[in-house]
C-alpha cells in the first residue's frame, strides 16, 4: 500500500482533468445509448457488428429486465464522476481523502460493470460498438483512479494510526 507522504508530488490534478474529459465522452455516449433504447432516437449508429447495437441495446435480456435503460445508469455514473473529477483542491487525496474515497466509489463499479458487460455481449454473441467505446471509458477511468484512491486511503491509514498513538500517549499521561 502506498504511503501518503511518499505521493504528496504525484500530479494527481492532470489525471484528474484527464478521467474528467474521458467521462464527460462517457456521458454523451451512454446518454445517446439511452436515447435509443428510449426510443427517443430511431437508430443507433454501429458502423462494426451489423445489428448488433440493436440488439444488445433493445432486445437483450439486460435490456428487457432492467426498470430503467441501463445506458441511462451509465450516463448517470459518468455525470457524477465528472463532479468528483473536478471537485477539490490539488492534493486532495491529503487534504480531503473521503472526496477521493467517494470518487472511486463511482469509478471503481463502472470499470467492474463494463467489465461485465463486455462478458455479456461476448457470451451473447452480439457486439456494440459504442457499448465498447463506453466501457473503455470506463476501465481507463477505474484503473487511473486506483493510484490516487490508494494514496487517500493511506492517509485515512495513516490518520488513524496517528489517532491510535496519541490515544495511547494521553492514555499513559493521564495514568501517570
Amino acid at each position: 500500500m502506498a504511503r501518503s507522504w511518499d505521493l504528496i508530488d504525484v500530479d494527481f490534478e492532470s489525471r484528474r482533468r484527464l478521467l474528467a474529459a474521458l467521462a464527460i465522452v462517457g456521458a454523451v455516449v451512454s446518454t445517446y445509448l439511452a436515447l435509443y433504447q428510449l426510443h427517443v432516437v430511431g437508430t443507433v449508429a454501429e458502423p462494426f457488428f451489423g445489428g448488433g447495437s440493436a440488439w444488445i441495446l433493445r432486445a437483450s435480456p439486460l435490456a428487457r429486465h432492467l426498470p430503467v435503460p441501463d445506458a441511462l445508469l451509465g450516463a448517470i455514473a459518468y455525470v457524477a464522476d465528472v463532479a468528483l473529477d473536478l471537485t477539490g483542491p490539488s492534493g486532495r487525496h491529503l487534504s480531503r481523502p473521503w472526496l477521493v474515497v467517494a470518487f472511486g466509489a463511482v469509478a471503481l463499479p463502472m470499470g467492474v460493470v463494463a467489465l461485465g458487460l463486455i462478458a455479456l455481449q461476448i457470451v451473447w454473441g452480439h457486439l456494440c460498438s459504442l457499448c465498447l467505446v463506453s466501457a473503455a471509458v470506463s476501465l481507463t477511468i477505474a484503473v487511473v483512479a486506483m493510484a490516487e484512491v490508494a494514496a487517500a486511503v493511506a492517509t485515512l491509514r495513516t490518520r488513524r494510526a496517528l489517532a491510535s498513538a496519541q490515544r495511547v500517549t494521553l492514555t499513559r499521561e493521564h495514568r501517570a
